[in-house]
């Protein structure tokens, strides 16, 4: 089959390769593994057969998350690509698929991610931008959601056949066309409902807030600096070569941020903890706005906690002071502080360093 599908689009430049097969063996077929690499070597022989040009794209076993199977280079023009749900979004989550990239000398692609928070989209698609890693959001458009850039209206009585599919009985045939006719009418871009906040999260494109959580992965002097040379704190099991101090409110439930389907954030309070010195860098962009409405000019607002009864924070945008904030008060005692700039007006990437002065302060999150 792939030496016709080869054969016919050997000469077509609009097709940037083949992925030769989508999330292969769930763990509950892994007695197959060993069988996967000679299965994509033989696909991959018989594509050469008629086409040496285009790229072959190789996805891990279990979801496309697992890279084991990944023992021999089979070709000279080769992708790795690897799908993430509902996991960290961490550079450790990522970094055998920094490695084999490495070792291998290929490119590599995040090919399916998505189905989670807004939060979670802000931290895991910075990651693959910073680490140089294009991806695909899934899905863009899904049924009745929140949490994609769109949302097919679910039709009247669509859980009639909902219920028909999990064994009750079946809605009369000429009920089901209509309830299927309803659902193609709603399939278009036009009726659906645009959730631009999600889109937003996606490019961390302004209006937009960011869990302080999710500073850049350009790693320490780039994305982070500590005075002290690092913290020992808590980290869950998250982010924890950066040794920034990432914390959580003690519910006295044990510390692990949540990153699983539907929730995308811990149901505990996050933040770092900064020791005065101490800094976090974070990348938003500013769009484009139409020629004929007045430019919009944006200002930073954060959410603050001092740990001891002062504290100061001074916030940069593009390697240029905009001032600082004074936060007084009782440790544990949140405030939102806010402050105006006329740096944030152009459009484009801006990158915001915001930088604990005296004493330590905790951040949950930063907006613009």
């Amino acid at each position: 089959m792939w030496r016709l599908l080869a054969d016919r689009y050997k000469d077509e430049r609009i097709v940037a390769g083949y992925d030769l097969l989508n999330e292969p063996l769930p763990d509950w077929f892994s007695q197959y593994n060993d069988q996967m690499m000679p299965f994509y070597k033989e696909m991959t022989t018989s594509i050469r057969e008629v086409d040496t040009r285009h790229m072959i794209i190789l996805e891990g076993v279990h979801w496309a998350t697992d890279w084991s199977i990944f023992t021999e280079k089979i070709d000279d023009n080769l992708m790795l690509q690897f799908h993430k749900y509902w996991s960290n979004p961490d550079t450790e989550s990522i970094f055998p698929y920094l490695e084999k990239s490495v070792e291998w000398n290929v490119p590599i692609f995040m090919g399916e991610g998505g189905e989670n928070s807004k939060e979670w989209y802000s931290g895991a698609f910075q990651l693959f931008e910073d680490h140089g890693i294009s991806w695909n959001f899934w899905p863009w458009k899904k049924l009745d959601t929140r949490n994609s850039p769109c949302s097919i209206h679910m039709p009247s009585d669509w859980q009639l056949l909902v219920r028909y599919l999990e064994g009750e009985n079946p809605p009369n045939p000429a009920c089901a066309e209509r309830i299927l006719w309803e659902y193609l009418d709603n399939l278009p871009l036009e009726p659906c409902t645009f959730h631009e906040d999600i889109v937003r999260s996606l490019f961390r494109r302004a209006p937009f807030r960011v869990p302080a959580v999710f500073y850049g992965y350009k790693g320490e002097g780039v994305s982070f600096g500590t005075a002290s040379g690092g913290h020992s704190g808590s980290h869950p099991e998250f982010r924890e070569r950066d040794c920034t101090d990432i914390r959580y409110e003690d519910s006295g439930d044990g510390l692990k941020q949540e990153f699983w389907h539907g929730k995308g954030k811990s149901a505990k309070r996050a933040f770092v903890q900064l020791a005065a010195g101490d800094w976090l860098a974070y990348d938003f962009t500013i769009g484009v706005r139409p020629v004929e409405k007045r430019p919009r000019a944006f200002a930073i607002r954060m959410k603050l906690c001092p740990v001891q009864e002062k504290t100061r924070v001074t916030v940069a945008v593009n390697s240029e002071s905009i001032g600082s904030v004074e936060v007084t008060g009782e440790e544990g005692v949140w405030q939102e502080v806010y402050l105006e700039t006329s740096s944030l007006q152009k459009p484009g990437r801006i990158h915001v360093v915001v930088k604990a002065e005296i004493n330590p302060v905790r951040i949950e999150w930063i907006e613009i």
